[in-house]
């Protein structure tokens, strides 16, 4: 298995509203799935705690090489790889392509003790970032909000668009197997009459050679 692997998309929404954290006791991977459309801001803040050493963070995201979904064995295309110097601070990353994406931290160096590292996801961008945005172009509230649910309806757009490709991906699937559920009574019954037919013959040739019949 590739590193120690912790799915915290399964608590997605615990996750964007408190945030989880993870002690660190190695260089292994933690990891996380992210499952966005296409062109999705991501914000990962973290912050590193009960340690006094110079922590570094590795940080990647992977991609699946085909399709949208990702196990473990399947092959990846690395998006992000980068390096995280501070203890604490929020790093955004953009989804390249639909489906399922694989976000990893771990340490670049083994730690001396167990360290303790407080992660929260976010999709979309943070209030900070539009509040900063405003102070930089020197945006009034009306303008501010009205850039704030244009992203707000792209991303609702995006939403709707992977739903409907994840939509006609599940109607293929369904209609596999309906058609795999079609066939397979025809061949129980084939293969019924067959030793149906087989088991007449043998007992026509079994009651011959006993000179029963």
């Amino acid at each position: 298995m590739r590193g120690l692997l912790v799915l915290l998309g399964v608590a997605a929404q615990a996750l964007l509203a408190e945030g989880i954290y993870v002690l660190l006791q190695d260089d292994r991977k933690h990891c996380f799935l992210v499952e966005e459309p296409q062109q999705t801001k991501v914000e990962l803040r973290y912050a590193v705690k009960s340690t006094s050493e110079d922590v570094r963070l590795h940080f990647t995201v992977e991609t699946p090489k085909d399709g949208m979904d990702l196990g473990e064995d399947t092959p990846t295309i690395v998006s992000v790889d980068t390096l995280l110097a501070r203890t604490q601070d929020a790093y955004v990353f953009t989804t390249e392509k639909d489906g399922v994406h694989r976000a990893c931290l771990s340490l670049e160096q083994a730690p001396s003790s167990p360290v303790r590292l407080d992660l929260q996801v976010r999709v979309g961008y943070s209030d900070a970032y539009y509040e900063k945005t405003s102070k930089e172009l020197n945006l009034n509230l009306l303008e501010a909000m009205s850039i704030r649910l244009n992203d707000d309806l792209t991303a609702v757009l995006s939403e709707a668009d992977y739903m409907k490709t994840r939509e006609v991906e599940f109607h293929g699937m369904s209609e596999g197997i309906n058609s795999e559920a079609t066939w397979w009574p025809i061949v129980q019954i084939l293969t019924l009459l067959f030793t149906g037919i087989c088991q007449v013959r043998y007992l026509k040739r079994f009651f011959k050679s006993k000179k029963l019949v």
